[in-house]
């Protein structure tokens, strides 16, 4: 009668292993025969499953099988949602890159004009100093003021005037590719300031 039962017990724990608990079972044993018969001084590779880990993964997937179609929509939206603030903080780091181009940019001819002009004066004859100039400085370039003509874009602002000749132009937009300045920047207000700026120091320099 003993035995019945015990055979009884065992046959019941059997009956509630799952296939993990099995999986489990079967490479634990492997993992020691593995042991035993590995070369003295070496480490056998023994793959480990996880039992546990496994009904976790199998539960997910049947959440997200058995999903509703409100869970679906909801999710395809916040999807979306995450998209477009990954969308916006790479053009708020484009814009961050664009403006520190340019602060460089106008750092560095600022430095160049400043060059310039301290070899000018040493070039200058002595006489020169008591002369009277006849000549104005050179004016950079003036660009339209739209401040009175209603509605406009930025990036209207930030077109050169007709005033200004192509080989100018071919001149500043060489200077400002060799310098890393993209041509046709984020027109934000800050930008378009700097960059009219810029090109206007660049037009004194190349005159």
């Amino acid at each position: 009668m003993e035995n019945g039962n015990l055979e009884e017990r065992q046959e019941e724990k059997r009956e509630k292993r799952s296939v993990e608990d099995l999986k489990e079972r079967y490479y634990t044993i492997c993992g020691k025969l593995a042991k035993v018969r590995a070369v003295p001084g070496t480490e056998p590779k023994i793959y480990v499953f996880d039992a546990g880990h496994e009904r976790r993964r199998k539960e997910q997937l049947d959440k997200l099988f058995n999903r509703t179609p409100e869970q679906v929509a909801e999710e395809e939206y916040l999807t979306l949602e995450l998209r477009k603030i990954e969308s916006r903080k790479r053009e708020r780091e484009k814009k961050a890159q664009d403006l520190q181009k340019l602060i460089k940019a106008a750092d560095t001819t600022t430095e160049l004009r400043r060059a310039e002009k301290r070899v000018s004066k040493k070039k200058l004859p002595q006489k020169r100093e008591t002369e009277k100039p006849t000549v104005p400085e050179t004016a950079g370039i003036k660009f339209p003021d739209f401040k009175s003509a209603g509605v406009t874009l930025r990036s209207q602002r930030m077109k050169l005037p007709s005033s200004v000749g192509q080989k100018k132009i071919k001149a500043i937009e060489q200077i400002l590719q060799e310098q890393g300045v993209d041509l046709n920047p984020m027109p934000t207000e800050e930008i378009v300031q700097m960059f009219n700026e810029l090109r206007s120091d660049l037009f004194c320099c190349t005159s």
